[in-house]
């Protein structure tokens, strides 16, 4: 049974550091969307910097930073400069640090982070993609309800959930 608690908190200039410094293993760094050469995390706080509407959110467990979670809306092919589709957002970004893995972190992340995505007016699903060599995933996001909806724009599964 999950019994992991988590909350959720906006990524700013008080914690960002923090975030920094979290670690995964050595093979799960191309999982989160870069080659490697960038900080993963780094790599995504830059993005939502940039990219209009992303939300990077520190995830807690107690007073400890123990990951990253960031959403936003979806530009199929990371094309930021067209128009979202309407109605979709994305699950971006998703790590817990290596030394809090296994405690059931992640799937309680992705739960708390559901209701504050779905408040926004215009989120009718949500989506996610992630890379095929990271069979945990896949199964974590299909316990949460999300289903395969194709692929993404290099070939990895793509997983739809719908607005309860």
């Amino acid at each position: 049974m999950n019994t992991a608690s988590v909350t959720l908190q906006p990524v700013d200039l008080g914690n960002y550091y923090r975030v920094l410094k979290l670690r995964v293993a050595p093979d799960q760094v191309n999982f989160l969307g870069n080659d490697g050469s960038i900080h993963p995390n780094a790599w995504a706080l830059a993005e939502s910097a940039y990219a209009p509407g992303f939300a990077p959110y520190a995830i807690l467990q107690g007073e400890e930073i123990v990951g990253l979670i960031v959403w936003g809306p979806y530009h199929p092919g990371y094309a930021f400069s067209a128009p979202p589709v309407p109605g979709s957002w994305i699950l971006d970004h998703l790590m817990i640090d290596i030394a809090h893995q296994g405690k059931g972190l992640g799937p309680a992340a992705v739960t708390a982070a559901l209701p504050l995505i779905f408040a926004y007016p215009d989120c009718r699903r949500l989506v996610l993609s992630y890379d095929p060599g990271n069979t945990r995933a896949g199964a974590l996001y299909g316990r949460l309800g999300f289903v395969p909806c194709g692929t993404d724009h290099e070939g990895a599964p793509m997983m739809e959930l719908l607005r309860p």
